[in-house]
């Protein structure tokens, strides 16, 4: 949880440097993270980068995850980390109500 909570600080710390300095940015999430957000409902600084011009996009680890357990897990296969990790981002996206997933 740690690891989140010094996540979540740090992309509100990257907002208020890409407003000084008026740059956009593209901020990819792994879907640990954004299953986090929306749990703990701290989807604000996930709006502020729509809401400020940046885009969200899809960053995938080899972490799968188990909805029977609700856990994460490392595994090999790929297809099934990105899809993981794209279906929570692209649900994110649709809570929020706007942007594209800029899956890379």
């Amino acid at each position: 949880m740690n690891n989140y909570v010094r996540s979540r600080d740090e992309v509100v710390w990257l907002l208020d440097v890409a407003k000084r300095n008026e740059v956009r940015m593209t901020a990819l999430f792994n879907g640990y993270y954004v299953q986090l957000a929306m749990r703990r409902k701290e989807l604000d600084p996930l709006r502020r980068l729509i809401n400020e011009g940046h885009e969200i996009g899809t960053h995938a680890h080899s972490i799968c995850y188990d909805k029977t357990s609700d856990r994460w897990f490392r595994c090999t296969d790929s297809d099934e980390w990105f899809r993981d990790t794209r279906s929570l981002v692209d649900a994110l996206l649709d809570e929020i109500g706007d942007g594209d997933n800029g899956a890379i």
